[in-house]
């Protein structure tokens, strides 16, 4: 058995499929590479439509979880309410992360739905980081019943908040301020991080530190190194069991590679088992012996030894 087949059979979390529900996100984070992805993003179907969500769902043989996040906000999709209830009713845990924008319908089903085992609130910060995301009477009137919801249902403990950046967005601060202290012990996880991630060397570290964000780690790029052949490489954070489904049916290899440079297989005409089986046969020599790319431009790709 190769050193990757090992570490996929070792991964203590299931295995989980990332849905990008549209090829491109007008929420416009300064530290998501949407530029990036509209580049390679060229010639490939730009939405995904619920009959091949549907025949993808169907393809899935083992045993896997559904992540709505992927490369932009899942509610900007208008069929998510039929794609989460048609994949709930085939028995698949659901993850969600949102900013709460995109189609309304798609927003108000999200917040009052209980299809999702984990719900992250994905919400704006106090130096306007997120460009494309209004902060309106609207949005602050969703958060809070989004809160107020989950709350209701028992939920709260699913809840985890997160903001990239000094601080929470002054509109909706006390919000989620008053709703952590409601919840209590209960909510998930609260996080204000300055921290990211160079997705896959997709964003110039150097530049996200003029607006108060820097790396989680030091840069480790192989190419710039002499590389041991002994040696044996991994991701740290576990992402080659997370691939992304592309709305053309395609998997890219992890959320970080926004420019696209690994895809394969096809959900939409392929078991999810023989995709997998495919991709161990072609490139887990590369991985493991440290040239894979992207993975060769991402800070997570280190060898064992780290």
């Amino acid at each position: 058995m190769s050193t990757i087949q090992s570490l996929v059979k070792s991964y203590k979390h299931r295995f989980g499929i990332e849905v990008t529900t549209v090829l491109g996100c007008p929420v416009d984070c300064i530290y998501c590479p949407q530029d990036q992805l509209k580049k390679e993003g060229r010639g490939r179907k730009k939405r995904l439509s619920f009959d091949d969500f549907k025949q993808a769902i169907l393809n899935i043989d083992t045993d896997a979880t559904i992540h709505w996040t992927g490369y932009s906000e899942p509610c900007l999709s208008a069929d998510l309410e039929r794609m989460v209830q048609f994949a709930a009713s085939c028995g698949l845990e659901q993850y969600i992360s949102t900013t709460l924008s995109g189609n309304p319908k798609s927003v108000d089903f999200v917040i009052n739905s209980q299809d999702f085992y984990s719900f992250q609130l994905h919400l704006p910060d106090n130096s306007g980081l997120m460009r494309g995301l209004t902060i309106d009477d609207e949005y602050v009137k969703n958060l809070r019943r989004c809160f107020e919801t989950k709350h209701r249902q028992g939920l709260s403990s699913t809840i985890s908040v997160i903001c990239f950046g000094e601080d929470f967005h002054p509109l909706i601060k006390d919000i989620v301020l008053e709703s952590r202290s409601s919840f209590g012990t209960d909510i998930g996880n609260y996080d204000r991080r300055n921290k990211i991630y160079s997705r896959a060397g997709g964003i110039d570290l150097e530049k996200m530190s003029e607006h108060g964000l820097r790396g989680f780690d030091a840069y480790y790029q192989n190419k710039n190194n002499n590389i041991n052949s002994n040696q044996s490489f991994y991701c740290k954070t576990k992402k080659m069991n997370s691939p992304v489904l592309l709305p053309d049916g395609s998997l890219s290899i992890c959320s970080f590679d926004y420019a696209l440079r690994m895809t394969y297989g096809n959900l939409f005409t392929q078991k999810l088992t023989d995709i997998r089986k495919e991709w161990l046969l072609r490139f887990s020599d590369e991985f493991s012996s440290g040239k894979l790319s992207p993975c060769t431009e991402c800070e997570h790709y280190v060898p064992y030894s780290q």
